[in-house]
């Protein structure tokens, strides 16, 4: 007896999402099994920094800081940063202090590496000589490295910064250079 419409498309339909999952594992499969060994890099970074908060007017400066970014592979970075600004302009001075943990996705690994990342952070605001304030919010930068060796890189980026409890976007932005040394985690003369 044939049977009816219906149980052949829910048949059909079950076989589906392994038929879909098949091309998306080819493409992704490749990235998974990497040709770069594992690697920590160790950046300093400076450059331009503004803080455009609610309750002031911009305030312009530079900004200092170091990030260690743990590479797995050639497409994933997983990376922990500290900056340090000081903001001049119209009104008192603001300090500020910042701590990050975030993920960055390298769109190549070859000669020029540029990135794409996202980090929650924790921003401690000192306006002038009031008490410090904490806030959270989310960073978002674009980037790129240059790698001189296989060791040694040198490369730009910027970040733009959104605070909690502040309607301004970017509440902070960094425009800065970075300088960075590689470790490599794996053995350099395994097959």
């Amino acid at each position: 007896m044939p049977k009816s419409a219906p149980a052949r498309w829910r048949r059909r339909r079950g076989s589906l999402p392994g038929l879909s999952a098949a091309p998306l594992l080819a493409l992704v499969w490749p990235q998974l099994a990497s040709a770069v060994d594992p690697a920590l890099q160790a950046v300093a970074l400076g450059g331009y920094a503004v803080a455009a908060t609610d309750g002031g007017p911009r305030r312009h400066g530079w900004f200092g800081g170091a990030e260690l970014a743990w590479t797995p592979g050639d497409w994933f970075a997983v990376r922990a940063g500290y900056q340090a600004a000081d903001h001049r302009g119209r009104g008192s001075p603001l300090l500020e202090h910042q701590m990050s943990l975030g993920a960055r996705y390298l769109l190549d690994v070859f000669e020029y590496v540029p990135w794409l990342e996202a980090s929650p952070l924790l921003v401690q605001l000192r306006p002038g000589d009031a008490d410090p304030s904490w806030k959270a919010g989310l960073a978002v930068g674009l980037g790129f490295d240059w790698l001189l060796d296989p060791r040694w890189s040198v490369g730009a980026a910027i970040h733009l910064h959104m605070l909690a409890d502040e309607e301004r976007f970017p509440a902070w932005m960094s425009v800065g250079l970075r300088l960075g040394y590689r470790f490599p985690l794996g053995d350099p003369y395994a097959p």
